[in-house]
């Protein structure tokens, strides 16, 4: 027996089997070019993250000015200065509590925070208008239509209304007697043109209601807002009957419905 071994041929590798695919040329181009597009896919992906995040960091989009409409009797360094925003992103702030700060501000009625491309912040108010002056005492207050106590405006040319049994004194921002001015608004409204005449004052009390000053010199208490058309239809037919000069110097009492009088 040969005691050499003998060296047996390898079998042939099966290529498939070890996974291994064979591919023409026309294949492989279009793997290569699916390959190419994922690529700059991601790298256009990255490119785009990049600017967007050097652009969001830069001072470019981020706000610099804060320009201030609307404002009359309330200063633009005022506003400035509440609006605390120089720096913020223009892309992702909502400067929400900047509207609110401005908005809780005595003369100011609404406001809106607008975004003016690429970096200034616009702050449109709408403040409260003087309507009239609230005086208890001595000390006058300017309110707005709503009964709401202005600061620091001048005196107002509207109506002046007397609190005669005030108990506290209001602070800025704060509403005087909302029945009290929704009252005065209605004769303001419908007493000179039905009894041809000026309101030039009004008294307001808790409990009595509104007394107001005519100037036909005398002075009617018309209580509360009930029944008001039908007040000023006696009040109309009483003066005309009475005549106004007869009736100077006397207050009339229409706060009892059917039983009006003359004091």
């Amino acid at each position: 027996m040969d005691n050499e071994r003998r060296v047996r041929p390898s079998p042939p590798v099966n290529r498939v089997l070890r996974g291994e695919v064979l591919l023409d040329a026309e294949t492989r181009k279009r793997i290569n070019r699916a390959h190419f597009r994922r690529t700059m896919s991601v790298l256009g992906g990255v490119a785009v993250t990049g600017l967007a995040v050097a652009i969001y960091l830069s001072p470019f989009l981020r706000v610099q000015h804060v320009e201030v409409q609307g404002n009359v009797n309330l200063p633009i360094e005022e506003v400035q200065q509440m609006v605390t925003v120089n720096g913020d992103s223009m892309l992702t702030s909502d400067f929400s509590s900047a509207r609110r700060d401005i908005e809780d501000h005595p003369l100011v009625r609404s406001v809106s925070v607008e975004r003016d491309w690429p970096n200034t912040l616009k702050v449109v108010v709408v403040e409260r208008v003087p309507w009239a002056t609230w005086q208890i005492g001595e000390t006058s207050y300017v309110i707005d239509a709503e009964g709401t106590v202005l600061p620091d405006v001048p005196p107002s040319a509207g109506p002046l209304i007397r609190h005669s049994d005030a108990t506290n004194t209001p602070a800025d921002g704060e509403q005087v007697d909302t029945n009290a001015i929704a009252l005065a608004a209605l004769l303001l409204e419908h007493v000179p043109p039905r009894l041809q005449m000026g309101i030039t004052a009004m008294e307001w009390s808790s409990i009595g209601g509104m007394t107001i000053e005519t100037d036909a010199g005398y002075r009617v208490a018309v209580g509360d807002a009930d029944d008001l058309n039908y007040k000023l239809s006696v009040w109309a037919q009483i003066d005309s009957t009475i005549g106004r000069a007869d009736m100077s110097g006397h207050v009339l009492d229409l706060r009892f419905g059917d039983r009006p009088s003359l004091q």
